[in-house]
């Protein structure tokens, strides 16, 4: 049991790392000299480790599709308010998965050990307190909230539950900027005065900006239940 906890409290960490991997080839390929990285070894003592996603847009499937790639983890279903993303999830990750609208069906199974979220900001919150409470380690994606208010709900649950909780920062534990780390500590870079990172976002897609689905309706997407309590 001990083993299966530690693993689920690495496995963010890993997520984090492996969702940096394009960062890593390229900067392999270049003539800059590399320093091994430390990653957390997971054991989850035999077990296998079952986990939901809820918000299946960008990030929903990139973090999904790092997940899967950890020996020992398996995906039982995804959750988001858009019927497409839904059909599209079984055709990437199976027939097998569970596809709902709700994400409390989900948290309220017993196969499932741990949370990834997702979902736009305003219902961060929300879900990874329902998933605490419900028993599970919750991995979400930044921000934690989208009202400073609204955080010490979240870390009372932790508290309360005990159960692990990470707030995912890629760009912040990537392996591009571990590396870097690691130049500096070597002295490769030298005295240090600024520091400044970015991306580089050039056209729509690049700034995730995407159209509306050709199929969007209210039979196909919940927009009220996205809406939440805005106005």
């Amino acid at each position: 049991m001990e083993s299966r906890r530690k693993f689920l409290t690495h496995l963010g960490t890993v997520i984090g790392l492996m969702s940096g991997a394009g960062w890593w080839h390229r900067l392999a390929a270049q003539s800059v000299r590399m320093y091994p990285l430390s990653i957390p070894e997971l054991d989850a003592g035999g077990e296998r480790v079952r986990v939901a996603t809820v918000g299946m847009g960008i990030m929903g499937f990139q973090d999904t599709h790092s997940v899967v790639k950890v020996p020992g983890v398996e995906l039982v279903g995804v959750a988001d308010l858009y019927d497409g993303r839904l059909r599209r999830a079984k055709e990437v990750f199976g027939d097998r998965i569970i596809t709902t609208r709700d994400y409390r069906e989900l948290i309220a199974r017993n196969d499932v050990d741990a949370v990834m979220i997702a979902t736009a900001d305003l219902w961060h919150n929300t879900v990874a307190i329902d998933a605490l409470k419900a028993g599970k380690a919750v991995y979400c994606e930044k921000p934690m909230v989208q009202h400073l208010d609204q955080g010490a709900g979240v870390i009372s649950a932790q508290q309360q539950t005990g159960h692990p909780l990470q707030v995912g920062s890629q760009r912040v534990s990537s392996v591009l900027y571990a590396q870097a780390k690691k130049l500096y500590e070597a002295g490769e870079i030298g005295e240090l005065n600024l520091v400044r990172a970015y991306i580089d976002r050039h056209d729509a897609l690049g700034a995730w900006q995407y159209s509306i689905p050709p199929d969007a309706s209210p039979q196909t997407i919940d927009f009220n239940t996205f809406l939440k309590d805005t106005p």
